[in-house]
């Protein structure tokens, strides 16, 4: 009997570099680990729960989220990483007004003019929940108002033809499919469907479909990954991932 030494192969769903506005909600597009003899392994991620979106990083200091994976051997995979930048959603030196998300309120402060013994007068800026598009107080403060639409539901991704359906660990769809060698690779039809925009079908894009060779098998640990995703007006977007194998 031969000895498993091979240890499974990690890939990313998605980019190794993200980067998202301050307070949005950061959803990871998760990994799928495979392995030549075990198949497809259990993922343990670190570092998720770590990114915070109400604070931006620090320039050249992103979040990185770890994946890594053993098969059943022991043998452990080359971890994989993705990094995630939160970017700030007001510009400087005005910042973001937290408890009013998901309302975008950026709040400055105008100085006032110097009091008789020469010292600045102390402003205290405080977040105002009030729904103007700009607002200006008795003391200078100045609130810019950005306010999203209603519609916060994302819209539903569905795949068809043949394929056998999972999740990944960050509850991104996956559709696994097996190709015979040298058979034609014929992309399967999208259907999207959002509960306000109604059937958006037609701004479905793909990533990775113009890769697939079907005239070699594909190794154990490199399978084709296809992303398919979409966004309705309101900017919610939706991913699935089809995984094809030769």
């Amino acid at each position: 009997m031969s000895v498993d030494e091979a240890p499974p192969v990690i890939t990313l769903i998605g980019s190794t570099y993200v980067e998202i506005v301050q307070g949005e909600e950061y959803i990871d597009l998760g990994a799928v680990a495979q392995d030549n003899i075990d198949g497809y392994v259990p993922l343990t991620v670190n570092g998720l729960m770590e990114v915070d979106t109400l604070t931006p990083t620090p320039e050249n200091a992103p979040y990185t989220v770890v994946y890594t994976a053993v098969d059943v051997a022991g043998n452990s995979a080359s971890p994989a990483f993705r990094q995630v930048a939160v970017l700030a959603a007001c510009e400087s030196p005005s910042y973001l007004c937290a408890d009013q998300l998901p309302s975008v309120i950026c709040a400055s402060c105008t100085p006032l003019q110097p009091t008789a013994d020469g010292l600045p007068t102390e402003i205290q800026c405080t977040c105002l929940n009030n729904l103007n598009s700009r607002l200006e107080d008795e003391l200078g403060t100045t609130l810019e108002v950005f306010i999203p639409p209603d519609d916060e539901v994302p819209p539903v991704l569905t795949l068809t033809g043949e394929g056998t359906v999972g999740v990944t660990v960050a509850g991104t769809l996956v559709m696994v499919h097996e190709v015979p060698l040298g058979e034609e690779f014929k992309p399967p039809a999208v259907i999207a469907h959002d509960d306000t925009d109604g059937d958006i079908s037609d701004q479905v894009t793909s990533f990775g479909v113009g890769a697939i060779d079907t005239s070699v098998v594909t190794p154990p640990d490199e399978p084709f990954i296809v992303t398919y995703s979409v966004s309705d007006q309101a900017g919610n977007s939706a991913a699935q991932v089809k995984v094809i194998i030769i």
